[in-house]
């Protein structure tokens, strides 16, 4: 998909969505720097959230219109909502302990569900480490 029709994507789905705060980059070097800083090693920045109410898009690093719904329902409702719902409160910290906590037991449910005995020794043995 050409870079004019990955922005012509995400404009309409951000209108869709009610989000008039997209902001889209075509590379992921034209991002602020203090976006760019907070990249893991090795990782790829496809959409951020700012505390101002900003949220980026990076057209660079979304392969497709599936990841484009995913990243953007991700920034506008899981960081700009959570926000909106809980400021910077307590209860904030605590959601979002839950769900790690959630998180870990998913990857351990799938983890044992997909492999076999001996697999199961190596990937579970790390844990008491």
């Amino acid at each position: 998909m050409s870079t004019r029709g990955k922005y012509r994507l995400t404009k309409d789905l951000a209108e869709r969505m009610g989000l008039d705060n997209v902001i889209v980059y075509e590379h992921e070097s034209d991002l602020p720097v203090s976006v760019r800083s907070l990249k893991k090693q090795g990782g790829k920045i496809g959409g951020y959230y700012m505390h101002n109410g900003n949220i980026g898009i990076v057209l660079d690093n979304i392969p497709s219109y599936t990841r484009l719904q995913r990243v953007l329902l991700h920034e506008a409702i899981g960081h700009q909502g959570l926000d909106a719902l809980f400021g910077d409160s307590y209860f904030k910290d605590e959601f979002n302990e839950s769900l790690s906590v959630y998180a870990l037991r998913m990857e351990i449910e799938r983890q044992f569900v997909e492999c076999s005995k001996n697999r199961c020794r190596r990937v579970f043995g790390r844990f008491g480490e």
